[in-house]
């Protein structure tokens, strides 16, 4: 650098001898030639982040001379635009930069009315504002200076505020994040920017279709301008900002749904004021209203912000909670005392109310699928159930604490109904006393209903359960074993850590501001590591792709082998321990899923004989897994479970014991119908649109938008029976079809209107439809077969199947079809193959061929063909071991 230095001195000082000279006649002055320094600083700055933008160790040494040039006009916006991506490498570079005097710069360039500089100097501060704004709001607001972004912020045309074509709603998402930030526990702040008309600005941007971000920082900002503010808050009820706030609780981004939430969040409560104006207390009960809707969104981050609304909304008004969960209280005690009167169950007066509903509501949450958001419920109903102690009513809620208790636990395990599900919990570290035994008893697992006395006995008792590893039960002469409900690990959620104590207190805080904040502390004018070539995870990606088309270009050639080929070769066997129900292949990874008769999920390495991974599912206790699904496996694969309370959960990496992770999870369905046989939870994934169909003890087909994390359709099932069986059109995904317990078998068009969206009801199959699959590749034939053992192939342009036939006569109780090969497996006692054309192949007998208990007629109980490969996954009913067979091209 300074060498570089003194050959620009150099060279200004060689030209003063012919500067000084005087001018001869007739010729031309010496002209001076400018120094080339600062124009060979920047391009060697500009090699720096081209070439070794990873070392952050120290600036580099051409940072202080790029900030010595953003003093002069020539070089101002190249200078502008290498810091903007020296400050895009994350917080180390920022706080690099701002170690070596580069504040007072871009604090005084605000001031400039220069056009060109708005883009890139917005894009400067919002880097800084996410590492440093507690310590620079002050200085924003010498000048005026913040009133430079809610100009930009403040909805016109491009040429008036000189962005021009860049993309403006980006730039105005980042005037809000600045804005936001500033105002953040700011008062000065907020009264400043109140005095604009920034909150109409917000309301104009919420509405922006195109930017998801400028919709989210809106919500965040108008969050900020109003939260301990009462004087924002009379400005929001006086400018009607809640209509167009709560409609926004529907939009398509979960992001901007929980951004929404936050804004409604922080507008409860008026800050150290005891009494709540009246007019503000209506509109506080209203947004309490139309949260009650969003506890049933499939975003954990919606529903966890939902709670720490209420939390809010409890801390408000917690005389009425503590009356809805007293009447609730003897209402759970009626309920279980069979001694109680039916005379005496009338309707309560707090039936139906906001306050009412908002408990059942908190108390169905502590139930939550997702760990996260039941550990915030359950803070809150321990808050209230506390609370009601420390009232005059003391001595009757210890009374019918005692008699909710000794009738819970003189029963027995309630049958699982809509109104009451179990739930197994996970750990609690809640102390409601000092002494080290009650911290001992609520730090351990629990398992209880979603039921008020469950959440009772919570409080009342702790938890009296043990944690003791109990030895698995052989109930079989197979050997397979029995094993507790949530005795293996349950995995884990990411980010997220159990509270601590000091935190458990209400209000709740939130943490999606903080979470949302890093958006800009992460590199935005680069490729991601996944689209960057050369990186790591790109040529992960491009292996796995290369890796998928080879698989599907072999296995495509043995369509024919399938029907022509032995399929009585034992490939792989092993012993699963617990009962399978449910197997499933992956396409491309060597995984099989394998789902038992409770809560375990077993993955196994076929090509290796080899157990990868066991975990619990974390369904209640008498209800079972009921689906099963690879999704995404073109890339990175997850697997989906249904089980029969309703609940779907994803999971990431499920082959790895340590990282295991638990992605989403939510109640698919509601309102379960009781019946005599129940189907649970069924479910169809559609790759090609990211939609999920889940049917089941339910009367409608419900259809999931997984990117946008949305139920966007309910498409009335029109039947009586439940649904068993769910496939659907992989390529376009409008069609669907669907087998029901009374053996009918129904078609879907989802491109007319839901009342009018069944286009064929088919009533051949007397019986329970085990299977209808609809093949993804061939001729897309449409296979069914029924408990009676009646097997049809469909053409569902057709009143009636092309064929049927019976595959077993004392029954069947499997049957799957190939995705791309035309055959068919039945099975019963054994297994029968048979073509897509209704003749017979083949038959394998399972039953002591490969099991390892003693040889005895059992049918089967699964079996699953891999989607490519020509392999047959089967097993047998009380026996916990698994057979894949593989067909060869010879006998």
């Amino acid at each position: 650098m300074w060498d570089a230095w003194d050959l620009a001195v150099d060279q200004c000082l060689t030209q003063l001898p012919e500067l000084n000279a005087p001018v001869q006649p007739g010729a031309a002055p010496y002209e001076y030639k400018h120094s080339t320094f600062f124009e060979e600083q920047l391009s060697a700055f500009e090699s720096w982040l081209e070439f070794r933008s990873t070392d952050l160790d120290k600036p580099p040494e051409q940072l202080p001379v790029v900030l010595q040039v953003l003093l002069s006009h020539v070089h101002r916006v190249r200078a502008l635009v290498l810091l903007s991506r020296y400050l895009d490498l994350g917080p180390r570079a920022v706080n690099l930069a701002l170690s070596i005097g580069i504040f007072p710069y871009v604090l005084k360039l605000l001031q400039s009315p220069a056009q060109e500089l708005k883009p890139v100097l917005v894009f400067i501060w919002a880097r800084i504002m996410s590492v440093d704004a507690a310590n620079v709001r002050q200085e924003l607001i010498r000048d005026n200076s913040f009133a430079y972004f809610i100009h930009i912020l403040i909805p016109n045309t491009p040429d008036e505020i000189g962005i021009g074509t860049i993309n403006m709603s980006e730039h105005r998402a980042m005037c809000a994040f600045i804005i936001a930030l500033f105002c953040r526990g700011f008062k000065l702040g907020q009264q400043k920017c109140m005095s604009s008309d920034i909150i109409n600005a917000c309301l104009t941007n919420m509405i922006d279709p195109e930017n998801p971000l400028l919709r989210q920082w809106s919500c965040l900002c108008l969050s900020q301008l109003w939260d301990l503010n009462v004087d924002g808050k009379w400005h929001a009820v006086k400018g009607n900002v809640f209509d167009e706030l709560c409609e926004l609780l529907q939009d398509p981004i979960p992001e901007v749904r929980t951004s929404c939430i936050i804004a409604l969040t922080t507008f409860l409560g008026v800050g150290d004021s005891k009494e709540v104006p009246e007019e503000l207390r209506e509109q506080e009960i209203k947004l309490a209203v139309n949260m009650l809707a969003l506890s049933t969104d499939v975003s954990s981050l919606v529903r966890r912000e939902v709670v720490v609304f209420f939390s809010r909304f409890v801390k408000q008004y917690l005389n009425c909670f503590l009356v809805s969960a007293y009447i609730n209280l003897q209402e759970e005690a009626e309920s279980l005392d069979v001694r109680v009167s039916p005379a005496i169950h009338g309707k309560s007066p707090a039936e139906g109310t906001v306050f009412s509903n908002s408990w059942k509501l908190l108390v169905s949450l502590s139930a939550d699928p997702f760990p996260e958001v039941a550990e915030y419920a359950q803070i809150v109903v321990d808050y209230v159930l506390e609370s009601l102690h420390e009232t005059v009513l003391k001595t009757y809620v210890e009374t019918i604490e005692q008699s909710v208790i000794e009738n819970t636990n003189s029963s027995s395990q309630p049958q699982v109904t809509p109104a009451h599900r179990s739930d197994d919990r996970s750990q609690l570290s809640r102390t409601l006393t000092s002494s080290p035994a009650a911290e001992s008893r609520f730090a351990t697992t629990i398992k209880r209903s979603v039921s008020f006395a469950a959440s009772l006995r919570q409080y009342a008792w702790g938890d009296n359960s043990t944690t003791t590893q109990y030895p698995y039960t052989s109930y079989t002469q197979n050997s397979v074993s029995s094993i507790p409900y949530g005795t293996d690990k349950k995995p884990p959620t990411a980010r997220y850590k159990s509270k601590k104590e000091e935190d458990r207190k209400l209000p709740l805080a939130s943490g999606f501001f903080d979470w949302a904040t890093e958006y800009f502390q992460e590199p935005q004018m680069r490729h991601s590591d996944i689209d960057e070539p050369g990186s790591e995870r790109y040529i992960e990606r491009l292996w796995r792709k290369n890796r998928n088309e080879k698989i599907m270009g072999e296995t495509q050639l043995q369509k024919d082998l399938s029907l022509q080929g032995s399929w009585h070769s034992l490939f792989r066997g092993f012993n699963n321990v617990t009962q399978p129900t449910r197997l499933i292949f992956a396409q491309f990874e060597p995984h099989l899923a394998v789902v038992d008769d409770r809560d375990g999920v077993t993955v196994w390495d076929w090509s290796k004989n080899k157990k990868l991974n066991r975990f619990c599912n974390s369904n209640p206790v008498n209800t079972k897994i009921t689906e099963a699904k690879f999704l995404n496996e073109d890339d990175t694969p997850l697997l989906l479970t249904g089980s029969s309370e309703g609940i779907v959960r994803i999971y990431k990496r499920y082959e790895s014991n340590e990282s295991i992770e638990l992605t989403c999870a939510w109640r698919a369905l509601t309102d379960l119908l009781p019946a005599q046989k129940n189907s649970g939870l069924i479910a169809d994934w559609q790759q090609s649109r990211g939609n999920l169909l889940v049917g089941g003890d339910v009367r409608v087909i419900r259809v999931w938008d997984a990117p946008r994390e949305l139920c966007v359709n309910d498409i009335p099932a029109r039947s009586g029976s439940p649904v068993t069986s769910l496939t659907s059109d992989q390529v376009a995904g409008n069609i669907i079809i669907a087998g029901f317990g009374d053996g009918a078998v129904r078609v879907y068009d989802r491109r007319l209107n839901q009342y009018s969206s069944m286009v064929k009801s088919w009533k051949t199959h007397q019986s329970w439809v085990l299977n209808a699959r609809m093949q993804r590749g061939g001729a897309r034939e449409l296979v069914t077969g029924s408990v009676d053992g009646t097997v049809c192939l469909w053409d569902i342009r057709l009143d009636k199947p092309i064929d049927h036939y019976q595959a077993h006569v004392n029954g069947m109780s499997a049957v799957d079809v190939h995705e791309h090969a035309p055959i068919i497996a039945t099975g019963a006692s054994n297994v029968n193959l048979w073509s897509t054309l209704g003749t017979s192949v083949s038959s394998i007998k399972t039953s002591g061929s490969y099991m390892l208990g003693p040889t005895r007629t059992s049918h089967v109980s699964d079996l699953s063909f891999h989607p490519h490969r020509m392999l047959l996954a089967v097993n047998n009913k009380f026996d916990a071991h698994i057979g894949i067979f593989k067909c060869d091209s010879h006998y």
